[in-house]
């Protein structure tokens, strides 16, 4: 008497959870990507004059990689400015004199809405990894 044992039915199997889990990857982008954008556009950390850096986040994802950029004004509020002083005069009414003082900017504080938006995107990564990994491994058991 003779046992015969095959791996087919174990590889199709393979195959099914190796495609959940890549289907896994590329959702857990998706919604990483989705929640850092929200992130950027619904941010409190400063007000807006133009509406430019709210407008221009956007996600880019290739294949298994993805990121978000902003345009506008994203590098100085993320990161501040120092204070400057131009060389150009600015004439001032002080006291109802005309006198001309150097213009004096005060610097702006970082208001690092990049950073949260990463948070966020990492929160939602997490969530959603767990999830649709664990729904992958379900539908290869279901076999």
């Amino acid at each position: 008497m003779t046992a015969k044992l095959s791996t087919r039915d174990t590889r199709e199997g393979l195959q099914v959870l190796l495609a959940g889990v890549h289907q896994a990857a590329v959702l857990t982008l998706r919604a990483a990507t989705d929640a850092a954008v929200k992130s950027v556009k619904g941010t409190t950390l400063y007000k807006d004059q133009s509406g430019e850096t709210r407008r221009s986040a956007e996600a880019q994802i290739n294949g298994l990689s993805g990121f978000v950029q902003s345009g506008g004004a994203t590098r100085f509020l993320e990161n501040g400015t120092k204070p400057a002083t131009e060389m150009r005069t600015v004439p001032m009414m002080v006291n109802g004199a005309r006198i001309f003082r150097r213009f004096v900017h005060p610097g702006t504080e970082a208001r690092p809405f990049m950073a949260e938006a990463t948070k966020a995107g990492q929160e939602a990564a997490d969530y959603a990894a767990e999830f649709y990994t664990d729904y992958a491994i379900g539908k290869a058991n279901a076999r």
